[in-house]
């Protein structure tokens, strides 16, 4: 095979500009690194890369060409391959190992494999197959455009400001509500802000937000009435006056989406891929069927311990603990999913061959499989490792002196909560017109606990006698110490200090919210015993790094590997 060092000529200074003219890509076949027995190709780097979804084939592409200034371009694309060939290197060493010594066969390491190597051939298939489909003929389209022009078109959806007038309950329109309703009318063709207006003397949804009311249909309305209103109205967004059953309206239209359903050309197109679709998952469906029932896999319905053989695919056994352990904590029903899904990715496998070029699928195949054997080593070699409290120590101080192991600001936070009574309301113009008095209500409760704040009992007792005087639901809730804000609440909750008050905030038109801040436990450096499980965990971690970086480099030592190009110095 070429070696690559043919392809990329060394370099030693890396002030050196080359404007030769690029070459071609680096044959598949050339080498990137050696040891004793073996070899890594560019196309076993390329089979790593394509496995891994690995984004740099350019790579590999430009190491050929010399236009380029090596200390600015080329040189960190070199380092990138170098240690690319590294990590491949050491997949294919660790594969001829297992495979010299016969290290004892893994059904759950083999499908794992599989199932990686499936993961992204099948989607490869499913696009082959669907463009060499045919056009549908006229009776295969047929289904599918019934079935898609049966689908109601999108209905319009106005979104509108409002202000609403209702009439007293149990009365009519009477003269002096339109007069009113003429008034407002009159006040805005005269310039007068539409929000400003709404929040004044709306009594209807949206009241709070400049009378906004958001995109609907006219189903989507609170009220049929109010829903035939606006969209009744004219699209020309001027303010208009419309008299019903239930009040005074006047609406401003603010935005139009007009009911559509898609054209013929957008029909037949929306029909052919729906076709296309279900025809590409037809032939899978049915190939995979044939393979599953020409392989004669067995599944044993008598399975109940461990050890007992659950399922058999061509010559490979699973028991019912590895299954088990390859689908923890799934339900029976899920299970049996789980089964034809290993069965499926069992028989896909072994067939991969018949529909990709077979020495593709072979490099992909060794590629999966080596990268399941080099995990098994990393975690036999590290099983077990353990720390001493003196390298806890070490990271903890280390830590501590660059400022971290720091807890965050903890506040005692109070919750008063002011709505109808009883609670919930169904948007009627009566209802609503009640909600009027509920800010009011809200800021005469925040003056009359703001003293008490500090006192979560006294505080709770307040709200609860406040509660029993009003005809508001007042009630009060002790969240506890808490380092995240509260709903609603938001970036306020980090600059709120022991004793203070939130604003009175609105989530919906029907509550409302006064967070108070009982205490505060500020910042501080965690101690050790507290701190000692994020500290052993990261001098776990650090051993496990260390320990297996010096396992690779000793292993490639052993082997005497080497690279086949040179990687300029920074």
């Amino acid at each position: 095979m070429p070696r690559l060092c043919h392809l990329i000529p060394h370099f030693s200074m890396v002030a050196v500009i080359c404007l030769a003219v690029p070459a071609d890509p680096p044959d598949p076949g050339a080498v990137l690194a050696t040891w004793e027995g073996g070899e890594l190709t560019v196309e076993d780097l390329q089979a790593r890369w394509w496995l891994s979804l690995f984004p740099a084939p350019e790579i590999l592409e430009d190491l050929a060409s010399t236009e380029h200034s090596i200390s600015t371009e080329r040189a960190p694309r070199l380092q990138t391959l170098a240690d690319e060939a590294r990590e491949a290197s050491l997949d294919l060493i660790l594969l001829e190992r297992s495979e010299r010594e016969n290290w004892p066969a893994d059904p759950l390491a083999m499908h794992r494999a599989r199932r990686l190597l499936v993961s992204r051939h099948l989607p490869l298939w499913e696009q082959r197959i669907e463009s060499e489909l045919p056009p549908p003929t006229s009776e295969e389209l047929g289904p599918h455009l019934d079935e898609i022009s049966q689908q109601p078109p999108v209905p319009e959806r106005r979104s509108a400001r409002l202000i609403f007038l209702p009439v007293e309950p149990g009365s009519g329109v009477s003269d002096e509500l339109r007069a009113e309703g003429q008034r407002a009318l009159e006040r805005l063709e005269a310039g007068e802000d539409f929000g400003a207006l709404a929040e004044e003397l709306s009594q209807g949804p949206g009241w709070s937000r400049g009378g906004h009311l958001e995109p609907m249909t006219e189903e989507q309305a609170p009220w049929p009435e109010l829903g035939h209103a606006i969209f009744a109205a004219p699209e020309s967004g001027e303010p208009v006056i419309s008299v019903g059953e239930m009040g005074v309206y006047i609406i401003e239209i603010e935005s139009v989406e007009p009911a559509r359903g898609p054209s013929d050309e957008e029909l037949q197109a929306i029909a052919a891929a729906s076709w296309r679709r279900d025809e590409t998952d037809r032939r899978i469906q049915s190939t995979l069927r044939r393979w599953r029932d020409e392989s004669g896999y067995q599944l044993s319905e008598e399975a109940s311990q461990d050890d007992d053989p659950l399922i058999t695919v061509g010559s490979d056994t699973l028991t019912l603990g590895q299954f088990r352990e390859l689908n923890p904590g799934l339900s029976a029903a899920e299970l049996q999913g789980a089964l034809d899904e290993y069965v499926t990715v069992e028989v896909l496998a072994r067939h991969l061959g018949e529909i990709f070029p077979p020495r593709e699928v072979e490099l992909h195949a060794r590629g999966a499989l080596a990268a399941q054997r080099r995990a098994a080593w990393e975690r036999e070699l590290t099983a077990g490792l353990t720390v001493s409290e003196e390298a806890v120590q070490r990271v903890y101080e280390a830590t501590v002196s660059q400022g971290g192991y720091r807890t965050h600001p903890q506040r005692h936070i109070l919750l008063c909560r002011v709505m109808p009574d009883p609670p919930g309301v169904t948007p009627t113009p009566d209802s609503l017109r009640r909600l009027r008095g509920l800010d009011s209500e809200a800021k005469r409760v925040l003056g009359e606990i703001s003293a008490l704040v500090t006192s979560p009992e006294a505080f709770a007792e307040r709200i609860g006698a406040l509660d029993a005087s009003s005809e508001w639901t007042i009630e009060s809730l002790d969240m506890g110490l808490t380092t995240t804000p509260p709903a609603f609440l938001g970036q306020l909750f980090h600059s709120m200090e022991a004793g203070d008050l939130s604003p009175v905030i609105a989530p919906r038109e029907d509550v409302r919210l006064i967070y108070a801040v009982a205490a505060l436990i500020p910042r501080r450096t965690m101690t050790f015993a507290e701190a000692a499980p994020l500290a052993e965990s990261i001098a776990l971690s650090e051993r496990r790094h260390a320990d297996l970086r010096a396992a690779r480099e000793g292993l490639l030592e052993a082997v005497n590997w080497e690279l086949t190009f040179s990687v300029p110095e920074p």
